[in-house]
């Protein structure tokens, strides 16, 4: 019988504290089930269902932005505002690797440049709903 990856308890720890904490075990967790999937399944299965689980972490990481986005929205202190917009960009950023600070935690009043990125947002936002409006007529918004 196959054992399922969990995140451990210490984990859920990092998770209230820490953005970059919480990639950290997300990724520990996605190493944890790839070798899992690996070792236990067919070849033609593993691909499919490394293919699913890297679809939910990715959902599960657009869900914390989700969440760490609306705190930052719905908060008084412009110091919160700045963290969770500032956090969110550096995580963002060092997926490409670099590993630079780029993006400091400041009141949303010092950040620069929010009108090219409120620009740019609005942009994604109005693509991902026709995504969304065109996956619901069972279409995935792509043409070949």
């Amino acid at each position: 019988m196959r054992r399922r990856p969990s995140i451990p308890d210490s984990t859920h720890a990092l998770i209230s504290l820490d953005v970059a904490g919480l990639c950290l075990a997300l990724s520990d967790w996605s190493a944890e089930f790839r070798i899992l999937v690996t070792q236990e399944l067919p070849m033609s299965m593993t691909t499919n269902v490394a293919v699913e689980a890297k679809v939910k972490l990715a959902k599960m990481c657009l869900g914390l932005i989700r969440d760490i986005a609306a705190r930052g929205a719905c908060a008084e202190d412009p110091w919160h505002v700045g963290y969770a917009l500032e956090e969110i960009s550096q995580v963002l950023l060092e997926r490409t690797g670099t590993q630079q600070r780029h993006f400091e935690p400041v009141p949303a009043g010092q950040i620069a440049g929010l009108e090219a990125l409120y620009e740019e947002l609005d942009i994604v936002d109005k693509c991902s709903q026709d995504l969304a409006v065109s996956e619901q007529g069972g279409s995935n918004g792509f043409t070949a």
